[in-house]
């Protein structure tokens, strides 16, 4: 969570808060499950990994919050765009995907 600095802790936080799950600080894990998150696996019944499915974490992931932990690393960036509403999600979106394509191109090793 550190490189999504205060937003990523605030929505983790959030979320353990409101849906009562405390994490083990100890091993620095938390129990997905327990938050409604779909755990993956195999088989007919499997939901996908990191999708909210109890109705309380639905509900939050309704409004742009989202328990970064057990969401898909891939998705992470993009679920905390989401805290800023639809129409700010849309434009910083384009312009993070604008930025992160100018970055790559203008730092080739040529």
């Amino acid at each position: 969570l550190s490189i999504y600095g205060g937003l990523g802790i605030k929505m983790e936080r959030l979320c353990e808060l409101a849906l009562n799950v405390k994490p083990d600080w100890e091993n620095g894990t938390i129990d997905c499950a327990a938050m409604g998150y779909g755990m993956g696996g195999d088989g007919p019944d499997a939901v996908p990994l990191g999708v909210p499915v109890s109705p309380q974490a639905k509900a939050l992931a309704e409004i742009g919050q989202f328990a970064i932990a057990c969401r898909p690393h891939n998705d992470r960036l993009f679920d905390m765009l989401a805290a800023y509403g639809n129409h700010m999600h849309i434009f910083l979106m384009i312009i993070n995907t604008v930025g992160l394509t100018l970055y790559f191109v203008t730092s080739s090793d040529s």
